[in-house]
């Protein structure tokens, strides 16, 4: 009987051990998703950066977003479809 108990508390030390790691692993996935949210936010904003000048440098009002400059340009489509 004493055997099974043994290789029971084995087991259990290694889902204990496997369930460690696992645990491990997703705090540094954790990590590395809010490094890339950062780097994202970061691109974003070079993005409008580069919008808003390339705008300026066409002589048009900056947009404030990619929505803003769509909406815009939809009704300059519709007017060469009528």
């Amino acid at each position: 009987m004493q055997q099974s108990e043994g290789g029971a508390d084995q087991n259990m030390l290694q889902a204990a051990a496997a369930c460690h790691a696992t645990m491990q692993k997703l705090a540094a996935d954790r990590n590395e998703l809010a490094r890339l949210r950062d780097e994202m936010e970061k691109v974003k904003g070079l993005m409008v950066t580069v919008d808003d000048r390339l705008a300026h440098l066409e002589g048009a009002e900056p947009a404030e977003s990619e929505e803003e400059a769509e909406q815009e340009q939809e009704p300059t489509k519709r007017k060469a479809k009528a």
